[in-house]
């Protein structure tokens, strides 16, 4: 059998059943005694199956054996049998992904539209997630449904219905006297209270789908409230300046200008570390470069990345390399089959090996 096509039936057993033997984890298990819904996905006939519980996704391997017998017992143990098998099933933890194909980005308001719907129900069922993952996942790519129809929200869409949403709950926090301790406060919300006040104060009307898929991707909820996520709204923001700027810039002049495009009264820590991936520095100057824009080859990606600079320190390539560790070595000891590692001073540089 094909595992990575379609399951078909095994016309040794019958001619509408296809069996195979699976090897089951702890998970699957758990949710097999509880009765629990089990799912084969797939993202496209062409894709690989997957088996989701209602919190997991997990990959389906096909295992071959040889000389294979399998032995099994009645429950008295009065009785035994046995029978031979060449492969098996197993499952293996994957990472899930949602499948955005056909699935329009919306850049403003105005271009909500009727064709091609595509409602998210649908999106769900063509993707190789589990319920809960989905949940998860969708603000992260900033998915949502309007009118029926699933988009994907513009990165510029989301910070300004992100800016709106953090000028009506500032602008209220400074009437009520707490203007000196804005930044403590967005630490400690009530959700509701926040819904209520955007829909009160926002300067510019989006629709609460937008809103609450906005502030599941920036914010974080726990026993003592509502949160904003500091270092995920300033990635928005600083790689959203550096995007608009064709030309490197200075700096200082980058941090100055990035504290400028955010609301009044709002201001976190800004460090370039919450942008790793989006930038590369050089002699003061910085730029945008996005990650996603290398090669997956390790060989190519590497060979891209010196060719942008001669030699990085450890922490500036850390990022542009992360994808390609698979393994999850340490980096220096990672970049040593590529490059050349070496300790100038308190600093790790690599380098080209020619």
């Amino acid at each position: 059998m094909d595992l990575y096509s379609v399951l078909e039936p095994n016309q040794q057993l019958t001619d509408t059943k296809s069996l195979k033997l699976v090897e089951l984890n702890s998970e699957v298990l758990q949710a097999i005694e509880k009765k629990a819904e089990l799912r084969l996905k797939s993202a496209t006939t062409k894709d690989y199956p997957v088996l989701v519980t209602a919190s997991k996704t997990f990959k389906i391997r096909q295992k071959n054996h040889s000389n294979c017998v399998l032995l099994l017992s009645e429950h008295n143990g009065a009785a035994s049998s046995y029978a031979r098998f060449s492969n098996e099933l197993v499952l293996a933890t994957t990472e899930p992904t949602i499948n955005l194909h056909g699935i329009s980005i919306l850049t403003k308001l105005s271009e909500l539209t009727n064709k091609n719907r595509v409602s998210l129900a649908s999106v769900f069922e063509n993707s190789p997630v589990s319920e809960e993952e989905f949940a998860r996942l969708r603000p992260e790519l900033n998915l949502v449904e309007l009118e029926g129809n699933a988009y994907v929200l513009h990165e510029e869409l989301v910070r300004d219905c992100l800016s709106s949403i953090l000028r009506a709950v500032i602008e209220e926090l400074v009437e009520s006297g707490d203007e000196m301790n804005i930044m403590t406060r967005l630490q400690k919300l009530n959700k509701q209270w926040v819904l209520d006040v955007v829909e009160k104060r926002q300067d510019e009307s989006y629709p609460p789908e937008i809103v609450q898929t906005v502030l599941a991707k920036f914010t974080r909820e726990s026993d003592r409230g509502l949160a904003f996520l500091n270092e995920k709204v300033v990635r928005l923001y600083g790689v959203l300046l550096l995007k608009t700027n064709a030309e490197k810039m200075k700096e200082d002049d980058f941090a100055l200008n990035l504290k400028l495009t955010m609301p009044f009264n709002y201001h976190p820590d800004i460090k370039l570390e919450y942008l790793d991936g989006n930038f590369i520095t050089e002699n003061g100057f910085i730029r945008y470069f996005a990650e996603s824009d290398l090669s997956e080859n390790p060989i190519e990606r590497i060979s891209e990345l010196f060719k942008l600079k001669k030699e990085w320190k450890l922490e500036e390539i850390e990022p542009f390399v992360a994808r390609i560790n698979t393994k999850k070595i340490k980096t220096d000891k990672f970049l040593l089959k590529y490059a050349k590692v070496r300790r100038v001073g308190k600093q790790t540089v690599v380098c080209a090996k020619t």
